[in-house]
């Protein structure tokens, strides 16, 4: 259970520095008017989707796992898709960057 408790503590960890630091400074670095307040809305959107998702399967599709099983390989599979779209935004970030420094 302390296991669970710091990958819990971890994610949460990951999340504000993506929340507000990271959110606020791809707003100015690209001139987009506005403020950050639509994008952590978003973020924290998908993460009540992400909790409700997580019931729907445990109770609709019947996996024969125990919570402590289908929370291992949620983060497994979460960190794998993280890694991925962290990745992938850098380059995509990356590239738009500096094809609009004309």
């Amino acid at each position: 259970a302390v296991w669970m408790q710091l990958v819990s503590l971890g994610l949460y960890m990951g999340y504000i520095p993506f929340n507000c630091i990271f959110f606020e400074r791809l707003i100015a670095t690209f001139r987009i008017s506005g403020n950050v307040g639509f994008l952590i809305y978003f973020a924290d959107a998908f993460g009540y989707l992400g909790s409700v998702t997580v019931m729907l399967i445990k109770e609709f599709i019947q996996l024969k796992l125990n919570w402590s099983e289908f929370y291992s390989y949620g983060v497994v599979i979460g960190s794998l898709l993280g890694i991925a779209g962290v990745l992938f935004s850098y380059r995509y970030f990356r590239t738009r960057y500096y094809s609009s420094k004309v």
